[in-house]
C-alpha cells in the first residue's frame, strides 16, 4: 500500500511538473510575441499584426493569464493585441476578464472591457458589471463599455445606451450609437434621428449604420437620411486655358457641380447603407440613390449600388446596367466602378435579368464587344435564373464572332443550363457547344 502511495506521489509531482513546465513556456511564448507586436507600425504593417494575434490565439487557455497581464502594458498597440487574442479565446477569458473590469487602472478596466467585446455573446454574463461603466469617469472606459454591451446583446441596456446619445464625448455618442444598431429594437429610433444632426462625423456615421441595422422597424428615419444622402447641383466659374501647357490665354467657363448636404462621405455612404437595409423602398428613396451616383467617392458609390440592388426595381437594374456599361444614366455621369456595378447586379439576382437582356437587345452600345462582354459575364454570375435570358441573348451572337462570351457564361452556370441549350442550338451549334463547355467531343 504504501508503495502505491509513494508512487501515485510520485506521477503527481510529475505530471504538475510537466504542467508548470508547459504553462511557463506558454507564458515566455507570448511575451515574445507581445514584445514583437510593439515593433508593428499597425496601419503600414496589418498583415503582421493579423498574424500575431492569430498567434497568441492559438495558444488557447494557458495563455488567458499572461495576455490578462498584458492589458496593463504601458503599450497601446500591446493591449490591443492582447485583447483581440482574448476575445478570439472566448469564453475561457471571461471570469478574469469580468475580475479586470473593476481594476483601478483606467487602461486595465478599458481593455478588459474591449475584449469582452470581442468575446461577444458568450461573454453575456458581463452584462451588469459592463453597464456600471457606462458611468466610469474614463471616458475610452464608457465608449468600450457601450461597445462591448452591443456585441454581447445586453438589450437590458437599452435605455442607458439611449441617454449616453447624448453624452459630452463624441467617442461614447458614437460606440452607443453603434450597440444600439446591434440590439435591434426600434425604441432607440427617435433618439438616433436626433443623433443623425450630431455635430461629430463618426457620430452621424455610426448612427446611420445603427439604424439600417434596426431594419424596417427604422423607417421613420428614411427622410433624415436622404437628407444625408441628397446631392444637389450648382454651378461655379472656372478658367479653361486656350492653351493648358502655357498658361496664358483662358476664358472663364461655367461647370456644373455637386451640393452636398452632409459634408462627410463616410455618412453619405453609411445613410445610402441604411437606406438600403431598411427595405422601404419608396420613390423618394430610389430617386435619391440614382441621383448618388454622382458621388465623387467610391465607399459612397458601393453603398449607393448595393442599396440600388436591395431595392431590386426594374429601374434600379437600368440604372446600374447602364452605369456598368456607358458609365453613365440619362444626365447623370457616375464614376462607380465597373466592378461595383456588375456585384450589385450580380447580388440583385433574377430581378435584373430583364434590364440586362434589355440593354443587351435594344442599346447601341451594346454593339460594342466590352459591353457584351460584361452583361453577359454578368449573367454569368446570376446563375440558373438568367439561363433563359442567356438563351434569348444567343439570337444577337452574330453581332460578335466571339461565342466564348456565351461560353464562359454557360461553364460558370454549369449543368442547369444544358436542357435550354439542347432545345436553343441546332445539331452543329450544340456539338461545338458542348465541346468548348463541357469538354466533349463526339466519336
Amino acid at each position: 500500500m504504501k508503495r502505491f502511495v509513494t508512487v501515485s506521489l510520485l506521477v503527481l509531482c510529475f505530471v504538475s511538473l510537466v504542467i508548470v513546465s508547459c504553462e511557463n513556456a506558454t507564458t515566455k511564448e507570448v511575451k515574445s510575441l507581445l514584445e514583437e507586436a510593439k515593433s508593428i507600425r499597425y496601419k503600414e504593417e496589418v498583415a503582421a499584426y493579423k498574424e500575431i494575434i492569430s498567434a497568441l490565439a492559438m495558444k488557447g487557455t494557458p495563455a488567458v493569464p499572461a495576455l490578462v497581464k498584458a492589458l496593463s502594458d504601458e503599450s497601446q498597440i500591446v493591449g490591443e493585441v492582447a485583447g483581440k487574442a482574448l476575445g478570439r479565446i472566448g469564453q475561457p477569458a471571461v471570469p478574469a476578464l469580468i475580475e479586470k473590469l473593476s481594476d483601478k487602472e483606467a487602461q486595465v478596466r478599458r481593455y478588459a472591457a474591449f475584449a469582452l467585446g470581442e468575446v461577444g455573446e458568450p461573454a453575456k454574463e458581463a452584462g451588469p458589471v459592463l453597464m456600471k461603466l457606462l458611468a466610469d469617469k474614463d471616458e475610452y472606459v464608457r465608449s468600450e463599455a457601450a461597445r462591448a454591451l452591443g456585441n454581447i446583446g445586453e438589450s437590458s441596456a437599452t435605455s442607458e445606451l439611449i441617454q449616453k446619445l447624448k453624452e459630452k464625448s463624441p467617442r461614447v455618442r458614437a460606440k452607443s450609437a453603434e450597440a444600439r444598431g446591434k440590439f435591434g429594437n426600434p425604441r432607440a429610433v427617435p433618439a438616433l434621428i436626433d443623433a443623425l444632426n450630431d455635430e461629430d462625423a463618426t457620430v452621424r456615421k455610426e448612427t446611420a449604420k445603427a439604424l439600417g441595422e434596426i431594419g424596417e422597424p427604422a423607417a421613420e428615419a428614411i427622410p433624415a437620411l436622404i437628407e444625408r444622402v441628397y446631392i444637389g447641383r450648382s454651378t461655379k466659374k472656372v478658367k479653361k486655358y486656350l492653351y493648358p501647357h502655357t498658361k496664358t490665354y483662358y476664358k472663364w467657363e461655367e461647370v456644373a457641380v455637386n451640393v452636398y448636404n452632409e459634408k462627410s462621405a463616410e455618412v453619405r455612404a453609411a445613410s445610402a447603407y441604411a437606406l438600403g437595409k431598411i427595405g422601404v423602398h419608396t420613390k423618394d428613396v430610389e430617386e435619391v440613390l440614382v441621383r448618388a451616383l454622382l458621388d465623387g467617392n467610391s465607399e459612397v458609390l458601393a453603398n449607393v449600388a448595393v442599396a440600388l440592388a436591395e431595392i431590386g426595381s426594374g429601374k434600379a437594374a437600368w440604372v446600374l446596367t447602364s452605369c456598368m456599361c456607358v458609365g453613365k444614366y440619362g444626365w447623370i455621369k457616375s464614376s462607380v466602378s465597373v466592378r461595383t456595378a456588375a456585384d450589385a447586379l450580380v447580388m440583385m439576382g433574377p430581378k435584373a435579368v430583364p434590364a440586362l437582356v434589355n440593354f443587351y437587345a435594344g442599346e447601341p452600345s451594346a454593339r460594342l464587344d466590352y459591353v457584351q462582354a460584361r452583361i453577359i459575364s454578368v449573367l454569368g454570375g446570376i446563375g440558373d435564373p438568367a439561363v433563359p435570358g442567356l438563351i434569348e441573348l444567343l439570337a444577337y451572337r452574330k453581332r460578335s464572332p466571339n461565342t466564348n462570351l456565351f461560353v464562359e457564361a454557360f461553364k460558370e452556370i454549369g449543368a442547369p443550363a444544358v436542357p435550354a441549350l439542347i432545345e436553343a442550338l441546332d445539331d452543329r451549334e450544340r456539338a461545338a457547344f458542348a465541346a468548348a463547355i463541357f469538354g466533349w467531343r463526339p466519336d
